[in-house]
């Protein structure tokens, strides 16, 4: 989990950098089990990166979401964890 929250300081660092204040991110995990998937998300709740966070109810291709998607891959053992993030929306 360290990997991952430093990532998202360095994530939120940049974003403020930039002065965005907000921007809109989806989690997104390989090689890892739903519950695996959710506790990660949990964690990054708690962590306060994620003031309003949302489940979705299905899941998103990303080549057909709107918008402009880049992503940060972070890898932990042989599960990848993708953060997407979406600038042109916030």
């Amino acid at each position: 989990m360290l990997k991952l929250n430093a990532a998202l300081l360095n994530l939120q660092q940049a974003l403020e950098e930039c002065g965005i204040g907000k921007a809109e991110v989806v989690i997104n995990c390989h090689q890892m089990t739903p519950v695996q998937c959710i506790t990660v998300a949990r964690d990054i709740a708690i962590s306060g990166f994620g003031k309003r966070m949302i489940e979705e109810d299905k899941i998103h291709r990303y080549s057909h979401r709107k918008g402009g998607f880049s992503w940060v891959q972070l890898e932990a053992e042989e599960a990848k964890i993708n953060l997407f993030y979406n600038l042109k929306h916030c």
